[in-house]
């Protein structure tokens, strides 16, 4: 089932690759796959736009497994899903729903938490970003500014670079 799923889903074929998971979920949820596995299905609910049970999979994976590498993860999606489609009706009793409500409070929450990691340019540039969104252009311009001295040639240099020098703009007098 996993070799068949997974092929599924490096195949883009998100709506069969869910079947299989969604079975495979009920069917064995003590195996040592199972984080794995609910990680790729809310990975898979968000490619076919069902957000909602997307962030409820994440959510299930944050609550199993707090400490894990997929619940970091999970967290990030969710802040950044709440950034590209805020306002959706959701339960907040969910775990994990409050780095969808509120993106920020989550990027600088997993900063503060893994000050050096694989994961500190993506949260500096989607904090610039949400800074960006909210005019809070002084906090931009300083989040861009760290960003592009600690990861000169990173990946997301051309965007941040656009984002600063429009940032400069508006706060030059």
């Amino acid at each position: 089932l996993l070799k068949l799923g997974f092929h599924y889903y490096r195949s883009m074929k998100y709506h069969d690759a869910l079947k299989i998971f969604l079975l495979y979920i009920n069917i064995f949820p003590d195996k040592d796959n199972y984080k794995e596995v609910l990680f790729v299905s809310a990975r898979s609910f968000m490619e076919v736009d069902q957000l909602p049970l997307s962030l409820k999979m994440f959510s299930l994976l944050i609550e199993k497994f707090p400490t894990s590498r997929e619940a970091t993860e999970s967290a990030i999606i969710m802040a950044n899903i709440g950034i590209k489609k805020p306002g959706m009706k959701l339960p907040s009793y969910f775990h994990g729903m409050q780095n969808y409500h509120d993106p920020l409070k989550a990027y600088n929450d997993i900063l503060a938490q893994f000050p050096v990691s694989e994961y500190v340019e993506e949260l500096l540039f989607q904090k610039g970003y949400v800074l960006y969104k909210k005019g809070r252009f002084k906090d931009c311009f300083e989040t861009y500014g760290l960003l592009l001295s600690q990861f000169p040639q990173g990946r997301y240099k051309a965007e941040a670079v656009k984002y600063f020098l429009d940032v400069t703009d508006r706060l030059t007098d």
